[in-house]
């Protein structure tokens, strides 16, 4: 209960230092005129002094990729550029932000939204730090987990934490699935063990996840790994009859599951191709016209228009189709000598996950494959330098190193420390250990990015 409330003391506390940093950065320094995106804000002359007070005081949190979720929880998905973000987080504001509105008429709906935001992510942010908390506990001990938690409150990417940004929820979402995972494989360790309904409400954040941020799909392979283990426990030691028998029904287990976790998924796919893919009068408000005619973007219902490649391809996948039109996203199509400052800033992080992988991949080679799908050893007490090599971590060590791979090589690589800060728990455990022998660097390094990113961030200063 003592670590509980200091970990939300210490969640809160950090959040009300990024704000006070996003306030005098944003009030000292000019903004960079950067050429991006900007929604569709509500004219000054509807605006009051509570209005200008909350935008001085937070709209510092309103740049890079803040504006297209703004815009998306105040219009919804009026242009096709905007179908890279996912719907979860901003539909969810939109429609809190619209209650909110209706109580509290004299402040501008772009006011509402942006407040909607960022205390949403606030509280969402201690949920995920206490989720984090419970699952270190689970793998090392109670010192290692508080540890841990200090460093997520102060991460790398903390900045896009708190603001219009999906990483807080994908956070909490993608911690909550490895901890149902992780419980869901303690249970299934005891041997008078019984299925319970219960036991499928692990994929209730997984599913979530996919509709939150693309790599969501990733927490899918969380559950498969467990249950993969899990069955390998019970596999029936009897006849090839049974074995197979036993195999199918898993397998058909699995495959359902999975797919129930990728319905909300295909489920906005469906609706991006209703909404870019067919010919209707959309009705839209005059101004959300207006600039896409000035900026020549694609709106709903206008497919015979413009005919848009990925309307016509099966399946017809709108996500890889705007990432690489509109954000140039490729296979090693960001290597480029201009980008050369941003992989600079991805290096830190790329670095530490990259070489600890590579570490822990050395220590588990082992001949015998069937080792590598096992969590019991997960739970096993032992000393935090030889756990965390240990081969219980596999599934998390596949996964940070997937998306630093898939960072490096694919898509915008500064994006890497965002991604990896709100998606993977090895990576902390990893700085947990560093802090021991260069307890030194790793500060400077959390702290310059808490501090310099949350500047850049709100000065229009490339960070993301």
């Amino acid at each position: 209960m003592t670590n509980k409330r200091n970990i939300i003391k210490l969640a809160l506390n950090s959040r009300i230092l990024l704000i006070v940093i996003q306030y005098f950065s944003n009030i000292v320094l000019p903004d960079h005129n950067a050429d991006a995106f900007r929604y569709v804000k509500t004219k000054n002359t509807e605006e009051n002094f509570l209005d200008t007070a909350i935008q001085y005081t937070l709209g510092g949190f309103v740049r890079w990729d803040a504006h297209y979720f703004m815009q998306i929880a105040k219009h919804g998905y009026v242009y096709e550029n905007s179908l890279a973000f996912f719907p979860l987080l901003p539909i969810t504001v939109r429609v809190i932000g619209y209650g909110v509105h209706y109580f509290l008429p004299f402040l501008s709906i772009d006011s509402v939204l942006l407040l909607v935001f960022i205390y949403l992510n606030i509280g969402v942010f201690v949920l995920s730090a206490i989720t984090l908390y419970k699952i270190t506990v689970l793998v090392f001990d109670e010192t290692v987990a508080f540890k841990t938690v200090v460093l997520f409150c102060f991460n790398p990417a903390s900045v896009f934490f708190i603001a219009p940004y999906t990483e807080c929820l994908f956070s909490y979402l993608t911690f909550q699935s490895i901890l149902g995972c992780l419980l869901l494989m303690k249970k299934y360790s005891a041997k008078d063990s019984r299925f319970h309904y219960s036991d499928t409400f692990c994929l209730i954040p997984i599913s979530l996840s996919t509709v939150v941020r693309s790599n969501g799909i990733l927490n899918i392979c969380f559950f498969t790994y467990t249950w993969v283990c899990i069955f390998r426990k019970y596999v029936p030691r009897t006849n090839i009859v049974q074995k197979l028998r036993y195999l199918l029904n898993q397998s058909l287990a699995i495959g359902v599951s999975s797919a129930i976790c990728l319905l909300l998924f295909v489920l906005f796919q469906i609706y991006c191709f209703d909404a870019f893919c067919t010919d209707y009068r959309a009705d839209l408000p005059q101004e959300v016209i207006d600039k896409a005619v000035k900026y020549k973007f694609v709106l709903p219902g206008e497919v015979s228009k413009h005919r848009q490649s990925w309307c016509f391809q099966y399946p017809p996948l709108a996500y890889s189709y705007v990432q690489d039109h509109y954000w140039k996203v490729g296979f090693l199509r960001y290597y480029e000598l201009k980008q050369l400052p941003n992989f600079f800033l991805a290096a830190p992080i790329l670095y530490i996950v990259i070489k600890n992988c590579a570490a822990h991949v050395r220590n588990v080679t082992t001949r015998n494959i069937a080792n590598l799908f096992s969590l019991d050893e997960i739970f096993v007490r032992m000393d935090f330098e030889k756990k965390i090599l240990h081969r219980g971590l596999n599934v998390f060590v596949v996964h940070a190193l997937f998306l630093s791979l898939f960072a490096l090589l694919f898509i915008h690589v500064q994006v890497a420390t965002r991604m990896l800060c709100s998606a993977s728990p090895i990576f902390y455990w990893y700085c947990v250990k560093y802090l021991k022998d260069h307890q030194r660097i790793i500060k400077i390094y959390f702290a310059g990015y808490f501090i310099l990113g949350t500047i850049f961030f709100c000065n229009f200063l490339p960070w993301t």
